[in-house]
C-alpha cells in the first residue's frame, strides 16, 4: 500500500496533489504545482508512486537545483502536471495564505478538467484548504505531504522549478536585485539592494522589509 492508498475508496477517481513555492519571498509570485492522476486501481496507484520514487521525487527542499530539473523534464505517463502562478499584487490584496491556497485550487481545477464527471481526492500540502474548495472534492491538507506524498513531492517540484525560472527572468529585468542568487527570499544582499534601489513592481508591499521603503 501507497500513503495516498488510504484516501481512495471509489475507483475510477482523479488523485489531484499540489504544492507551493514562494510564500516566503520579498518578491516575485507565489506559484502553484498540481498533479493529477486517473487511478484505475490500487495497484496501478502502487506502480506510479513506485516509479516517482524510484527517479527520486522528494519534498524539492531536499534535492538540488540539477535534481529538480532532471525530474521536472521528464515524461510523466497517466499524470497530468499544471502549474499557476499569483503576482506581488494579488498576494498584496489578498494575503500571502491565501493567495497560496488559491494558486494550488486553480493548479488542481485546470489538471483535473480533461474529466468533470470523476470523483476527486484532492492532496494538499499543508495545514489548510481553501474555503471555496470545490464542495464534491474530498479534500485532505496533510502537514509535510511532500515528504509523505510521491504526487505531492513532485507538485513541490514543479512549483519550485517553475518558479525559479520565473525569477531567473525577473532578474534580466532589474538585474541589481540578484533574483538569479536568492530568488527573492530575504538575503542579506537582498534587503539591501531594496535599501539601496527601492523596491520595484514585483516586491510584495505588504511584507515586512519591503513596506518600509515605499516611497510615500
Amino acid at each position: 500500500m501507497t500513503f495516498e492508498s488510504k484516501f481512495l475508496t471509489t475507483f475510477p477517481c482523479w488523485l489531484v496533489a499540489t504544492d507551493e513555492a514562494g510564500r516566503g519571498p520579498l518578491a516575485g509570485p507565489v506559484v502553484a504545482g498540481a498533479v493529477a492522476l486517473r487511478v484505475e486501481s490500487q495497484a496501478q496507484l502502487k506502480q506510479v508512486i513506485t516509479e516517482l520514487r524510484t527517479v527520486g521525487v522528494n519534498d524539492s527542499k531536499k534535492l538540488t537545483a540539477n535534481r529538480r530539473e532532471a525530474i521536472a523534464v521528464r515524461t510523466w505517463k497517466n499524470l497530468q502536471i499544471t502549474w499557476t502562478q499569483l503576482d506581488a499584487g494579488e498576494i498584496d490584496r489578498i494575503n500571502i495564505l491565501a493567495a497560496s491556497l488559491q494558486a494550488m485550487k486553480l493548479a488542481a481545477e485546470e489538471a483535473v478538467s480533461s474529466d468533470k464527471n470523476l470523483p476527486v481526492v484532492w492532496l494538499i500540502d499543508g495545514n489548510r484548504k481553501p474555503k471555496d474548495a470545490n464542495a464534491a472534492w474530498k479534500v485532505h491538507p496533510i502537514v509535510k505531504g511532500d515528504s509523505h506524498s510521491a504526487l505531492i513531492g513532485l507538485a513541490s517540484v514543479m512549483a519550485k522549478v517553475q518558479r525559479d525560472g520565473i525569477m531567473q527572468k525577473l532578474h534580466q529585468q532589474y538585474p541589481q536585485y540578484g533574483f538569479d542568487q536568492h530568488a527573492g527570499y530575504p538575503t542579506e544582499k537582498h534587503r539591501q539592494a531594496i535599501i539601496n534601489h527601492g523596491p520595484t513592481p514585483i516586491h510584495r508591499q505588504t511584507f515586512r522589509g519591503v513596506r518600509e521603503y515605499l516611497t510615500r
